[in-house]
């Protein structure tokens, strides 16, 4: 008999990665090498620091290290048909990590499991480069990389009941151009905290498009809440706004779907986009 699986992609947006320690490091090498002691004095001062090659390189090198401890640490569920291995610095634009999971894995643990990667391999960067640069500072980063490093392996060994299906899931983190989705929207007047066609919101009407944007109708007579539903990662604009409140998740074509509204009404044609 087949065993059941579910197939999880954690795409890591490497550049976002990149630009996450690099600021780390310049402002702690701001603040270390003009002897301030608080950044927002700092701030203030017009000295032009940038990190030198050397200490780039050594940036760079950690975070492929902090990738590598982190495929280690999910190599009970890694993916992967390759036979080869090099020590190349990591370049790629994006970095997937696939992971086949046990049919009883707990699927609410997909939304923080690419975050903890990141901020696991940010930590270790910065351990790294303090080692050499901040001495004092290493202890503490040394603390985050093991409360990163816990997360990741409590979400890894989290079991629910056992499910009849199986579902093949992809997280996407801090890609800034996501692939082009199927964007599941509705609109109403009448705000809900539930979501469309469900619970209170029953008889709200779901609908779909492939479109990365769509103008929704309204006006004095018919204001109107906007509801979007996009995949774990995706978070939309509403009416040129960042949304900030989810309501709920689906599964839609395999793929989990954070359900959010607009925090206000509009009276006017607007337009959801991500």
């Amino acid at each position: 008999m087949a065993i059941k699986k579910h197939k999880i992609t954690v795409l890591l947006d490497w550049a976002s990665l990149n630009k996450d320690v690099q600021d780390k490091a310049y402002r702690m090498a701001r603040l270390a090498k003009l002897g301030v002691a608080d950044q927002v004095a700092a701030d203030r001062l017009e000295s032009e620091i940038s990190l030198g090659d050397e200490d780039m390189s050594l940036l760079k090198r950690a975070m492929a290290q902090g990738l590598a401890e982190v495929v280690t640490m999910c190599g009970e569920y890694v993916w992967n048909t390759s036979h080869t291995s090099d020590n190349y610095i990591v370049k790629d634009k994006n970095v997937t990590l696939t992971l086949m999971m046990p049919v009883n894995f707990n699927l609410a643990g997909c939304e923080s499991l690419g975050q903890m990667i990141h901020a696991y391999i940010v930590a270790k960067a910065m351990t790294e480069w303090y080692r050499y640069t901040v001495p004092a500072r290493v202890e503490e980063q040394m603390l985050l990389c093991e409360n990163a490093r816990r997360e990741i392996q409590k979400i890894l060994g989290a079991r629910v009941r056992m499910l009849s299906n199986v579902r093949t899931i992809e997280i996407i983190v801090g890609n800034d151009e996501k692939p082009t989705v199927t964007m599941l929207y509705a609109m109403s007047n009448d705000y809900y905290t539930d979501v469309p066609g469900t619970g209170d919101a029953e008889n709200l009407n779901v609908y779909t498009t492939n479109e990365r944007s769509h103008t929704i109708t309204a006006d004095d007579a018919h204001s109107k809440y906007g509801y979007v539903g996009l995949p774990l990662g995706y978070t939309p604009l509403i009416a040129g706004k960042k949304a900030t409140t989810q309501i709920g998740k689906v599964v839609y074509n395999d793929m989990v779907y954070v359900w959010w509204v607009s925090d206000e009404q509009y009276s006017s044609d607007f337009v959801i986009t991500y």
